[in-house]
């Protein structure tokens, strides 16, 4: 039986092997954008425009926060407030949290759902080119250091703009909205962002301090943040989450001792912490020969067949792919109306 070494099986394995690593980075990313979300914001710019500045309904629950306490008189907005009367996160930016509430023709929709899943790509994109970023803000967040955390948060953002800078999904999205529903997705955004500096507002006054109206960007960059720590998180999942799962699956088919499992989860972190996840040939031949030698004769054929599997199943999928592509058919809908509409 002789060693993976094609180039398509060895990049495919070390993927799978980087997002085992990397599944902390997950949940890390994930804890400490709640985190933020529940911290009340320190300053803001009002936006102008329409928007009531009242309790709705529309924003996620959550599980623990108690009864939503909603204006029977108010119509559909993204405003909903617990018990205690502070607004509700949302975990999606509020332009697609507000396209869920619009009535939209089949075509309309089409162009809704192009638009959203171009920044979904994008995301996945930034999560692909940063997995060791990631990977240390999980460190530093699973280990207490949530300066440390929040700076490389910060480092992220900046290294990629895009997760703060919403305009090009807004200006896609008002591209092909007809105006009145433009104008209303306008109305529910804008009722939200009036919500959170109200908040603001009430709680610079309830401290005794003036909230300065020129003082807004530290609330819109944490506000804007927390939501992109949602997304990335949901990122990760579509990138690398099968991948961990495939990972884990082939460990347990491989039926190891501990000490080769140890030995093999090392090789592959320590190679992750080297090259942050994205690691040359020359460092995926040398990975995929340490793991090899470290099996068996009957698990290194389990090892080769699984990993021929997952290029006919890649193959397949990118075959799948062109087809819908040249069909016309789109992807699975990213966004999902409420309440059936």
């Amino acid at each position: 039986m002789r060693m993976p070494s094609g180039k398509r099986e060895a990049r495919m394995w070390v993927r799978a092997c980087a997002g085992a690593v990397c599944v902390a980075a997950a949940g890390g990313a994930a804890a400490l954008g709640q985190e933020e979300m529940m911290q009340p914001p320190a300053e803001a710019q009002k936006p102008q425009g329409p928007g009531t500045r009242t309790p709705g309904h529309g924003a996620p629950e959550g599980p623990l926060s108690g009864p939503a306490v909603r204006d029977p008189r108010v119509g559909v907005t993204l405003v909903d407030r617990d018990l205690s009367g502070n607004v509700r996160r949302l975990d999606v930016t509020p332009i697609e949290a507000a396209l869920r509430l619009l009535r939209l023709d089949e075509q309309t929709r089409a162009g809704v759902e192009k638009a959203l899943l171009a920044r979904a790509r994008l995301l996945d994109d930034v999560v692909a080119e940063h997995l060791g970023l990631l990977a240390r803000v999980a460190g530093a967040t699973q280990a207490g250091r949530r300066d440390e955390a929040m700076k490389l948060l910060r480092e992220l953002a900046e290294a990629a703009p895009a997760l703060k800078d919403l305009s090009a999904l807004q200006g896609d999205v008002h591209a092909v909205l007809p105006t009145p529903q433009r104008d209303e997705l306008i109305r529910l955004t804008q009722d939200y962002w009036n919500a959170i500096i109200e908040e603001a507002e009430a709680r610079a006054k309830a401290s005794g301090k003036e909230f300065k109206p020129g003082e807004t960007r530290e609330l819109m960059r944490r506000e804007f943040l927390a939501i992109a720590a949602q997304e990335v998180r949901r990122a990760y999942d579509r990138v690398v989450g099968q991948k961990v799962r495939d990972f884990e699956g082939l460990l347990k088919a491989l039926n190891l001792t501990p000490e080769q499992e140890g030995r093999i989860r090392q090789i592959v972190g320590d190679a992750f912490q080297r090259n942050e996840g994205r690691p040359r040939m020359d460092e995926t031949a040398r990975i995929i020969t340490q793991v090899y030698r470290a099996l068996e004769p009957e698990q290194r054929e389990i090892l080769v067949e699984r990993l021929r599997e997952e290029v006919r199943a890649r193959r397949e999928a990118q075959k799948a792919g062109r087809e819908e592509r040249e069909g016309g058919r789109g992807p699975e809908p990213m966004m999902k109306p409420e309440d059936g509409k």
